[in-house]
């Protein structure tokens, strides 16, 4: 099984972390979020660091698409992970809570 994911609606303030190992070590990574599912990144190193802050206002399923490049030059197949944002209404709506029940 390859690019599992249990999701559910999140914060627009996002944070991801991404790993990938290789014998010749990673050099970096290239990283893209956007409303594809399928969005290939360019073959361009946009990050080091294996973690990643993004804002996604725009409520819906978001994508995270990353590939690695290592040591040799060679990069990865992409990694996508969807990332649901709730609309603002329901993220900022109280939960309902029932009353207690008074004792006899």
């Amino acid at each position: 099984v390859d690019n599992l994911a249990f999701a559910a609606y999140g914060d627009p303030q996002a944070e991801f972390t991404w790993q990938s190992e290789d014998i010749t070590g990673v050099e970096g990574y290239s990283v893209v979020v956007d409303r594809q599912m399928h969005t290939i990144p360019p073959r361009e190193v946009t990050a080091t660091e294996e973690a990643g802050g993004y804002r996604l206002e725009e409520p819906g399923t978001h994508w995270v698409h990353v590939i690695a490049h290592d040591g040799n030059g060679n990069w990865s197949p992409a990694g996508h992970m969807p990332y649901h944002v709730r609309a603002r209404a329901e993220a900022d709506a109280a939960p309902v809570t029932e009353p207690a029940a008074e004792a006899p």
